[in-house]
């Protein structure tokens, strides 16, 4: 079973609203058209600060958060080599970058 935080739980029902977006939804279909799985899928995190965080819980929660918008069948290794990039600070304007390979 997977228990969220509260946070975490907020955080994830943002990003499937963020993900409901009919444009997001294209640009990952152009994405992925020709694409074979597993697809590799490079994450670059934008934060507000330069605070401790886990990649592995940020990418949790976005990649389950895909997977519910039904972007992706599944998070396994069948389906999805993640690369997590360097992380870079933008107090203005963060964000994740997905690019797919």
């Amino acid at each position: 079973m997977n228990v969220k935080s509260t946070v975490a739980q907020v955080h994830f029902n943002g990003l499937l609203w963020i993900l409901s977006q009919r444009e997001l939804r294209q640009e990952w279909e152009r994405m992925t058209a020709d694409k074979a799985y597993p697809l590799q899928v490079r994450f670059k995190i934008y934060r507000r600060t330069h605070g401790r965080f886990d990649y592995v819980n940020i990418l949790q929660n976005l990649l389950d958060a895909m997977v519910k918008a039904g972007y992706l069948p599944d998070d396994d290794a069948k389906h999805l080599i993640p690369i997590p990039l360097q992380y870079e600070k933008d107090p203005k304007n963060p964000r994740t970058i997905l690019t797919v390979d």
